[in-house]
């Protein structure tokens, strides 16, 4: 089981009230019940603008421009996850939509910065994920914003998780699991459940 501590800020509060309300924590416990089906876990979601990731990225990417979103998992964990999991160790990505972040503090004002890696209730802190949700709006094309937001939160569970995209085996492997996971939510979203 996998609960979403979320966060959202004023520039972002607009656009986070069209997505459906039990829609992300539906896709991040789909997500870590196949890829960790035992345990109970905590993601941190920080819904912001541009201006407070662009901060972010300057900060730890070294990129002073706005991305779409950011990963920051718990180092320990994705340790865990990939010597678990038989995958490679996660390493910063070299596409500009999303990227991981090993060893770094958490995010500033996160629910991280309070917390142990492991709760009092024994739920194991997964990491943070940043979404500039007005990027995602900009960028969603001839998508629907829901379908495009649900795409780049998939992305980012997918990075917290251990996944990566830099060498060309670990991006269609990544690829896979981000299509089979977009499938899966597609068919909440159809069915009427992810609200």
């Amino acid at each position: 089981m996998t609960e979403i501590v979320t966060t959202v800020s004023e520039e972002g509060r607009k656009l986070y009230e069209l997505l459906p309300v039990g829609l992300l924590p539906q896709i991040s416990d789909r997500i870590v019940t196949e890829e960790r089906p035992v345990g109970k876990y905590v993601l941190n979601l920080r819904i912001c603008g541009g201006e407070e990731i662009r901060e972010l990225n300057r900060r730890f990417r070294g990129l002073d421009h706005r991305t779409d979103t950011l990963s920051f998992p718990m180092d320990s964990m994705v340790q865990d996850l990939n010597r678990d999991c038989g995958h490679a160790k996660a390493s910063s990505a070299g596409k500009q939509d999303c990227i991981i972040i090993p060893e770094i503090d958490p995010v500033e004002n996160s629910a991280l910065n309070q917390a142990e890696c492991v709760s009092e209730e024994n739920e194991i802190l997964l990491g943070d994920i940043v979404i500039d949700i007005n990027m995602v709006f900009e960028q969603k094309g001839s998508k629907s914003f829901i379908d495009e937001f649900t795409e780049v939160f998939i992305h980012s569970v997918l990075h917290i998780m251990g996944y990566d995209h830099t060498r060309v085996k670990d991006r269609e492997l990544m690829d896979r699991k981000q299509h089979y996971f977009k499938n899966m939510c597609d068919m909440v979203l159809l069915s009427g459940t992810g609200n």
